[in-house]
């Protein structure tokens, strides 16, 4: 399934709850990340500590909700509906080898690989490997506050059926991912150019992922 946002500049907006630098006490009511599409994602911390992502698009397709330890460890993804409940029929569980929460936190120079599995809702298993590599990103500076941040990569294998590579940005001190760009085998690559942004503050953008 795997439903990706459009590809247009992205904002992260903080409303004036949020205190001037963003960390990852704002998850718990939420951060939105809007395109300027008009798509957009909400991503809020669940209880057991991972994260509650919802992408919200403007063309009309349902929303959909992803599960992720950290913002870069998925394991699950389902449509919903415009009352939030999962449509049936498009719930996929990716199934780990170890505890996602048990996994390195995203740190420059740290990796992790697994073979996964794909569960969708009609019973199919696809055997997946999941690799994921984190390496240095460019400090990202907003509003006197200066963020860290990790170029995350994440690779999918699916044998025959091809693989999917995603770049991601990770925020230590928030403690969430912002997609940069994806790319499914043999398809041209979809980017993202992110920005953060605080009330009153002009846009600092976040800069795009390595040429590969």
């Amino acid at each position: 399934m795997r439903a990706f946002l459009s590809t247009a500049a992205l904002l992260l907006a903080a409303s004036p709850a949020f205190s001037q630098c963003l960390t990852s006490a704002d998850l718990a009511q939420g951060i939105t990340v809007g395109f300027q599409s008009g798509d957009h994602t909400v991503t809020r911390s669940l209880p057991d500590g991972s994260l509650q992502v919802e992408e919200y698009y403007v063309n009309g397709n349902n929303p959909v909700r992803f599960t992720a330890w950290k913002g870069v460890y998925f394991t699950e993804e389902v449509e919903i509906d415009a009352t939030g409940q999962p449509v049936p029929g498009t719930r996929l569980v990716i199934e780990m080898p170890v505890n996602p929460q048990k996994l390195p936190v995203p740190a420059p120079g740290g990796s992790w690989s697994g073979n996964t599995t794909n569960l969708f809702e009609d019973g199919y298993r696809r055997p997946e490997a999941t690799t994921i590599t984190f390496a240095a990103g460019a400090p990202l500076t907003l509003s006197g506050c200066t963020y860290e941040t990790v170029q995350s990569t994440l690779r999918y294998d699916w044998g025959q059926e091809g693989g999917l590579t995603l770049h991601y940005l990770y925020l230590p001190q928030v403690g969430m991912a912002i997609l940069q760009d994806n790319q499914f085998d043999g398809e041209a690559m979809s980017t993202t150019v992110a920005a953060l942004m605080v009330p009153g503050v002009a846009d600092v953008f976040v800069p795009p992922a390595p040429s590969k």
